[in-house]
């Protein structure tokens, strides 16, 4: 094994990667969730149900290239989603784990730059939605995040830069 190999022995830098990896675990499942639903489930985006009071089917019925355009975004987005966590999951497994700086703040700056352009959006739609159960993964996929970052920044300060 090289330098680069070397297992941090510090328990907030290790528990807060393995927060870290999980948040990226989680994006990842998100995005699979995305996949599934559009190919296997009727209907729209989780917790939303219809669209101007017409269903996916309706839409599909009525007017097949909107519904396949819709659904191409939503392939897309799980594309975006499994790709971010990928990275996410990648940078805090062989950066942040060794001590790198940068690979942390690569971490949190994915997600921060999704959830700046994701979540202003969702209060400008207009189509009705269950908030709770549409935004709900990101809801719990947020402490992870959150925690990761505490810890791992807490080990991070009593760790050199390697």
């Amino acid at each position: 094994m090289g330098d680069g190999d070397t297992v941090v022995e510090n328990r907030h830098l290790l528990w807060g990667t393995y927060f870290l990896v999980a948040s990226g675990v989680f994006f990842v499942l998100h995005g699979i969730g995305f996949l599934y639903r559009t190919y296997y489930v009727e209907g729209f985006e989780i917790g939303v149900n219809d669209l101007g009071g017409v269903t996916a089917a309706e839409l599909a019925a009525n007017s097949p290239e909107i519904m396949s355009y819709i659904n191409h975004l939503h392939v897309n987005v799980a594309g975006a989603l499994i790709a971010m966590g990928v990275g996410m999951i990648l940078l805090a497994w062989y950066g942040v784990r060794h001590g790198h700086r940068w690979a942390w703040a690569a971490t949190i700056v994915i997600p921060l730059v999704f959830a700046a352009f994701s979540l202003p959006v969702h209060q400008t739609v207009l189509f009705d939605f269950d908030a709770l159960i549409h935004l709900g993964p990101a809801a719990i996929g947020a402490p992870l995040l959150i925690a990761g970052a505490v810890l791992s920044y807490t080990g991070l300060r009593s760790v050199s830069e390697r």
